[in-house]
């Protein structure tokens, strides 16, 4: 009866009926595989994951301290835990941001970093639209090293919306004047100011080498001075007895909801001298179609993807 049926099988299944029968099977079958391994796209949200992160320079040899290469897997991971959308990175040399971006490919860096500053954002989720770099304060005579901030204009794929963020690395106490450290705060709060695109929000990140009670992070906040725009805290440190010894803060427009804030990992945790700090926010003040003042947001007319204006921004 077996050698009947393979038989008979092998007969009809050289008929033309059973060629477009197999074929059919076989294309409704890729079908589904393709189907069942495709998810649904993610639902566009008002949150946002934003990290400040100063990863210590390759280069920096500090008593104790481990080198890169017995650190960098703490590094990646901490930034993977996260998932931020952002990160302003600070102190970060060539080979160490391509050794993150080879170990977390969805990131991909805003050019032109100096080591004040970088930033990582998740290319799958945001186009990079304009960019630029700023020096925003010289180093006392005789030091070479000025400090730059880095900006990017970003745009979410899923529904056109744009952010500005900011990263950069305040020189500390020892290597400028409070009034260099002051007029660079403003000169930086003053550029977002006068971003082109005024509808979208702005966080600033970075290693400012300045408690939340200095006259540096209370120029930004307001509190003292007169810029014309001011920031809150989407992370800062928590006082210890009255005292603040965090330097590492993300910022952002009056309005914003913080929905989560801390530290993603802490000194050493983090494969830095340094923790990283995150927020968790909701940088937009409408819902997902329209602004306060009823316009929708148009996309930026920036002459290539990534491309730089530095006066008209």
């Amino acid at each position: 009866m077996v050698v009947i049926d393979i038989y008979m099988f092998k007969k009809w299944r050289n008929t033309k009926r059973a060629e477009r029968i197999i074929r059919w099977t076989f294309l409704t079958s890729l079908l589904g595989v393709f189907l069942c391994g495709t998810t649904s796209a993610v639902e566009p949200t008002n949150n946002i994951t934003v990290m400040s992160f100063n990863i210590l320079r390759q280069s920096w040899a500090k008593p104790g301290a481990p080198a890169w290469n017995d650190r960098k897997v703490r590094v990646f991971e901490t930034i993977q835990d996260k998932s931020p959308d952002f990160v302003g990175t600070q102190e970060e040399a060539d080979g160490q941001m391509e050794a993150i971006i080879a170990a977390l490919p969805a990131y991909r860096e805003v050019p032109g970093r100096q080591i004040s500053g970088g930033i990582l954002y998740l290319h799958e989720k945001w186009d990079l639209v304009e960019h630029g770099l700023t020096r925003f304060v010289r180093y006392d005579a005789g030091n070479s090293k000025d400090r730059y901030f880095i900006w990017g204009l970003f745009t979410e794929k899923t529904t056109n919306r744009m952010i500005y963020v900011y990263s950069n690395h305040l020189p500390h106490s020892g290597q400028a004047t409070l009034s260099d450290r002051v007029a660079g705060m403003e000169l930086m709060a003053t550029h977002a100011a006068d971003r082109r695109q005024q509808s979208a929000p702005v966080i600033l990140t970075g290693d400012f080498n300045s408690t939340v009670d200095s006259d540096t992070m209370r120029t930004l906040t307001g509190e003292i001075g007169t810029l014309p725009i001011q920031f809150v805290y989407a992370f800062k440190d928590v006082k210890t007895n009255g005292v603040s010894h965090g330097i590492d803060h993300i910022l952002a427009l009056p309005g914003t909801t913080v929905l989560n804030a801390g530290l993603a990992a802490g000194i050493w945790d983090s494969g830095s001298d340094h923790p990283a700090v995150f927020a968790v926010i909701e940088p937009w003040f409408e819902d997902l179609n329209g602004y306060p003042d009823g316009s929708v947001h148009m996309e930026a007319t920036a002459p290539e993807e990534g491309a730089t204006r530095p006066d008209n921004f």
